[in-house]
């Protein structure tokens, strides 16, 4: 079997990347860990820090014993620096300890018990040290042999003199005047700023440190992760069970030995469904961390030498930071998914006679299926499973192919790609948690942005606020649907990130500001009619085009010598003669290009990019479009051009729209765009040129849906709404036939671009007309005219009927492999959302899973309702609660532009042999009803116990979505016995394979 993790090659390849700090130098944080069974570098860490030191070292240490840093103390005193100990009474009597603080006081270094005082009642179990009064050391680790070769331990290095004061305070109550655990005074200041970002220090038990962490907890938005040596704390339990039911992700790893003492929460967490693992390490988990909300701009990690205990709340003398700094909570995070996922198991409690699922396979499931569905399971291959040992999963992580760029144009957007393969899924082309992570060069923080895909290529861009000529360092990350973790660079990519020059060229303001990727005409090859047009941006400075290169990253076409363009010209390339002509300078670059340059316009989040660069192969300009932004004519031939709407904007699709003239405008200045809405992200607002409608789904006559929108300018404004056929092509559908209604009428509508200072301007309507109700696919436009020049702005397709769902089937054995399928229907494409809750009785309905988050579906094709399926788990992986009532929450969100999404995956469902036990060729058939998601060639093929086909009742037949079935005689059979049946199904660039067992007996 397979063992992930467990080969000694891989295991010191995982031991050498987290020896490395994961700090940027330059940063006042610095991260050590240490990964058993070597010690490595965690105790030569702390260690160098100590003889760094040349004023002092005041040291509070719960035990000591590793020589390397025994040393660094004596070597610091003995060059004269101020070295100072406090230590836990009951280490410094035993015989295992007690050696090597003597050692130090017989070198002449002083050192206070907890004993000297008698007040405390608890442990002196501190970790933390102050260096010149300027740094802080802090975390987990106890510098011991075992707590650096056995357990699993991490140091945080602080450079920060307020902080180090702070400390210092806490330090001396100790050393000085012998104040320990209650009789100590809450003295110390609690809240700073450090390189930009909050940070609060609290010392036990003085300092109400389970308020401070229960509170961090409830400011918790979307996950919670820990790691955690022992843990007994109730009303930290009960917290972390009421943040995962209100539908915060929860995940956790406990030490072992520490699961079964007296008051563990570790059951109370199991039962209530929280994924809680624990450590298999040599020695113990001995972290005491929680990082909060990892990936957003609200993240915050907690550490320091604390358990989550009564005793070290309210007795021990301990510290605690509270770090709001996403990106150590993305380094913490990266920590934990190591410890949690490569050395720790999940502890499954069975009965004597239960089944136990212990093997995990990810298979890669495009279109938005969630990681912890059916397809993510799969039974032992081992009778009786594997108890307690790793199972036979994907281990292997996917491959990033990435040739990093190493000079980018100063203030302009740096596009980043890459490609991205499964090895163990060659067909995968859906990678999940693609990011591009970037900093300026000299910066500790990395930001992070999701890379879109097209298939297997994937692109990221740095904003151009951070393409500065300080420079730029970045790196990718993905993961595969297993959560196997690869970067480019492979090796410690935080600390060696690809490193970007910035330049500054003076021929740099070229523009692409128009594009035809999708000309709309019904012809089998569009194109011959593609075109580009590109703008000089400057109205002073002409450029020379000669020898710069146009691309769209596969093929490539070189500007003839002699080309140039003048201040403020637009220019057009053409695929072909077929292409615009006019009074403006046209390249003809198909038959000339090396390689074919065609633009590509699929549905996808990046559907394909346009480059230019100059003769030294500096990017100048760069488009990564989407179909989203609009112009896709793939609903019928618009004849629309995509347009920039500010030349030097953003390249993204708030200021990228279709063209309000059919056509576009080759050559000469796009057409008008008066119109926008404004939209709320996790980074703040955004404007995006259009209007917005919400609900896009309303019953007619009790609800009603409003229009939004924004004008850049003074303008008279009119509002229709229109009610064309289904697939009326989009030129078609305001015509005077389909006309409704008026909302707005040549009304005098005032600018109001500032979201800070004016509310949108609205109009809303019921549905209801002349006492008639709309229904079907409504258009409503907005026109909006001011100096002689009218911008039309619509919303395509809004939807105007009411959506049923429901399961089928209806009732299911959350442990039978078969899934329930939730059928819902939508009027238009559309992101749609579906949350399953548990219904409870006199009580608000407790979400169990978000089975969708914002995915995209089609709107069902042939009046067939679209499917997503159900495993019967939580967000935890785990079953839900049987034998109740779950119920689905389904909302819709509209979608940009005028857009088609692909068809979600093709899946075998439904599949029942009847009879179900077993028949008799002589007197009766088998027949193999299943069911398909999508229309797909199907082969069914009857196998005996040797693996031997010998029937084969459907050869690459096509059939249809829906229900199908496939009939064995019983021919070809080998006698009595079980069969295995196997059904393969091809759709587009899909394939999905489905085996069960039938009986055949001849009485």
């Amino acid at each position: 079997m397979k063992r992930p993790v467990s080969s000694v090659l891989f295991f010191l390849c995982v031991l050498l990347l987290i020896a490395a700090p994961a700090a940027h130098p330059q940063s006042s944080f610095t991260l050590f860990t240490n990964a058993p069974p070597a010690g490595l570098g965690i105790d030569t860490a702390l260690a160098a820090a100590i003889d760094n030191a040349s004023l002092s070292v005041d040291a509070a240490l719960y035990s000591l014993e590793r020589s390397v840093v025994v040393d660094a103390l004596l070597g610091a005193h003995g060059r004269g620096v101020s070295v100072r100990l406090v230590t836990e009474k009951d280490n410094y009597d035993s015989d295992r300890f007690g050696p090597h603080f003597q050692t130090l006081e017989e070198a002449g270094i002083p050192v206070v018990t907890d004993d000297m005082g008698g007040g405390g009642s608890g442990l002196m179990h501190n970790k933390f040290l102050v260096l010149d009064g300027a740094k802080v050391w802090t975390g987990s680790y106890n510098p011991t042999n075992f707590a650096t070769i056995a357990d699993s331990n991490h140091g945080l290095l602080i450079d920060d003199a307020d902080l180090a004061s702070a400390y210092t305070v806490e330090f001396e109550e100790m050393f000085i005047y012998h104040y320990f655990g209650t009789d100590k005074s809450d003295n110390t200041t609690h809240y700073f700023t450090i390189d930009g970002y909050g940070v609060e220090s609290y010392f036990s038990p003085t300092d109400g440190v389970r308020e401070k962490f229960l509170n961090e907890l409830d400011g918790a938005e979307h996950s919670v992760y820990f790691l955690i040596h022992t843990f007994t704390d109730t009303p930290v339990g009960n917290r972390l069970v009421s943040l995962h039911d209100s539908g915060v992700r929860v995940m956790g790893a406990i030490a072992d030995r520490r699961k079964n003492i007296s008051g563990s929460e570790y059951a109370k967490l199991r039962a209530a469904g929280i994924p809680v693992r624990l450590d298999e390490y040599p020695g113990d988990l001995h972290h005491k961390l929680l990082i909060v909300d990892p990936g957003h701009e609200t993240a915050a990690v907690i550490t320091g030498s604390a358990d989550w205990t009564n005793a070290a709340f309210t007795r021990n003398d301990e510290d605690l930071l509270i770090l709001r700094h996403p990106g150590l909570a993305g380094e913490f995070y990266e920590l934990f998914e190591e410890i949690y996922f490569n050395h720790c198991r999940d502890e499954g409690a069975a009965a004597a006679g239960s089944i136990v699922i212990g093997e995990v396979m990810s298979v890669g499931e495009p279109g938005g299926f969630a990681f912890d569905d059916r397809s993510n399971w799969a039974e032992s291959e081992e009778v009786g499973g594997s108890p307690r040992e790793w199972g036979d999963p994907d281990t292997l992580p996917p491959v990033i192919y990435h040739t990093p760029v190493d000079r980018a144009q100063l203030g302009r957007d740096l596009k980043i790609h890459c490609e991205i393969y499964d090895p163990n899924d060659p067909q995968m082309y859906s990678a999940r948690e693609p990011y591009l992570h970037y900093r300026r060069t000299g910066e500790f923080n990395f930001h992070s942005t999701y890379m879109g895909a097209f298939f297997d290529e994937y692109v990221g861009i740095i904003p151009a606020s951070e393409v500065t000529t300080d420079g730029v360092e970045y790196y990718i990350s993905a993961r595969d649907w297993s959560h196997n973790l690869a970067t480019s660079p492979s090796f410690s990519p935080q600390s060696h990130p690809y490193p970007v020059e910035v330049v500054d060229n003076p021929d740099a303001v070229i523009r692409f500001t128009e594009i035809m990727y999708d000309p709309g005409l019904e012809v089998q090859d569009e194109s011959p009619y593609e075109w580009v047009e590109i703008h000089n941006v400057s109205s002073t400075r002409p450029v020379d085009l000669s020898g710069w290169e146009f691309t769209n990253g596969r093929g490539r076409y070189f500007f003839p010598a002699g080309s140039s363009i003048g201040p403020g010209e637009y220019q057009v390339l053409c695929n072909s003669a077929e292409g615009p002509s006019g009074d403006f300078t046209r390249y003809i670059y198909g038959p000339e290009s090396i390689g074919d340059i065609i633009l590509r316009n699929p549905l996808g989040l990046f559907t394909d990019r346009l480059i230019l660069k100059d003769p030294t192969g500096l990017t100048v300009e760069e488009v990564a479009y989407s179909a989203n932004w609009g112009a896709s004519n793939v609903r019928g031939p618009n004849n629309h051009t995509l347009e920039k709407i500010d030349p030097e904007g953003p390249d993204d699709g708030t200021n990228w729209m279709y063209s309000m003239v059919q056509h576009g405008t080759p050559g000469a200045p796009n057409s008008p765009h008066f119109i926008f809405h404004s939209y709320e992200t996790l980074a703040g607002w955004r404007t995006r040129p259009g209007i917005w409608i919400e609900p896009t789904l309303i019953d007619p006559g009790y609800e009603e849906f409003t229009v939004y929108y924004r004008i850049d300018r003074d303008c008279d404004v009119t509002i229709r709404v229109y009610n064309p056929p289904f697939e009326t092509p989009p030129e078609l559908c305001f015509h005077e036939n389909y006309y409704l209604v008026t909302l707005v009428e040549d009304e005098p509508k005032t600018e109001n671009m500032d979201y800070t200072q004016f509310a949108a301007h609205t109009a809303a309507w019921d549905g209801v007309y002349n006492g008639q109700t709309a229904a079907g696919l409504l258009r409503i436009v907005v026109e909006a005219t001011a100096d002689g020049l009218t911008s039309r702005s619509d919303a395509n397709d809004t939807m105007m009927t009411t959506m049923y769902h429901g399961f089928e089937p209806e009732q299911f054995n959350i442990y039978s492999r078969q899934p329930t399928f939730l059928k819902f229907y939508q009027s238009k494409p559309a992101l749609i959302s579906a949350t399953i809750s548990r219904q409870v009785p006199n009580a608000p309905n407790i979400p169990v899973r978000y089975l969708l988050q914002n995915v995209a579906f089609p709107y069902p094709r042939d009046g067939r309702s679209n499917v997503a399926m159900w495993d019967g788990m939580n967000d935890a992986g785990l079953p839900v609660e049987a034998y109740r009532f779950y119920l689905t929450r389904i909302t819709a969100a509209d979608i940009f532009g005028n857009v088609v999404i692909a068809a979600p995956p093709l899946f075998i469902y439904g599949v029942t042999p009847a009879p179900r036990n077993s028949f008799n060729p002589a007197t009766g058939i088998q027949t193999i009803a299943y069911r398909l998601t999508e229309p797909a060639t199907v082969t069914v093929t009857i196998a005996d116990r040797e693996g031997t086909v010998v029937a084969t009742p459907l050869d690459r037949v096509a059939q249809p979505a829906g229900e199908n079935q496939a009939v064995w005689d019983g021919t070809g059979n080998t006698g009595n016995g079980i069969y295995a049946f196997t059904i393969e199904a091809e759709g587009f660039e899909q394939r999905r394979r489905y085996s069960g067992s039938i009986a055949l007996y001849e009485f």
